[in-house]
């Protein structure tokens, strides 16, 4: 199996500002989703059961993913949609632009940091 090439943050990881993330495809569809878990390279999104239609983004559509830690759109590409069994749709999304990947990494250490520093042990 091949490794990844960046960490993978899990959301039971992540602080709670980045515990959702909007999603937008298609022109105007606007979505906000409950964020899996993250990386520089990607994240894995879930559609609410009570949100998913039709016309939700599929495999290999452009998704635009802004996080609440970034007023910024970062560019994606959908690599896989499933539907889970409480009828919510996963969505795997690679972020297609290494300076976005950069940045997002700068997003996550930085919020990581920021939840350590207000936590301190």
């Amino acid at each position: 199996m091949e490794q990844r090439k960046a960490v993978r943050y899990s959301s039971s990881l992540l602080p709670d500002c980045m515990g959702t993330a909007t999603i937008r495809w298609d022109g105007d569809a606007q979505l906000e989703t409950a964020m899996a878990n993250c990386s520089a390279h990607g994240v894995r999104v879930i559609i609410p059961a009570a949100q998913v239609s039709p016309d939700n983004p599929a495999k290999d559509d452009t998704i635009l993913v802004r996080m609440l830690t970034s007023e910024r759109w970062f560019t994606g590409m959908c690599v896989y949609a499933s539907t889970e069994e409480d009828g919510s749709v996963s969505l795997g999304i690679h972020f297609l632009n290494p300076y976005e990947q950069n940045y997002i990494q700068h997003l996550i250490y930085k919020a990581l940091h920021n939840q350590s520093a207000a936590h301190p042990r």
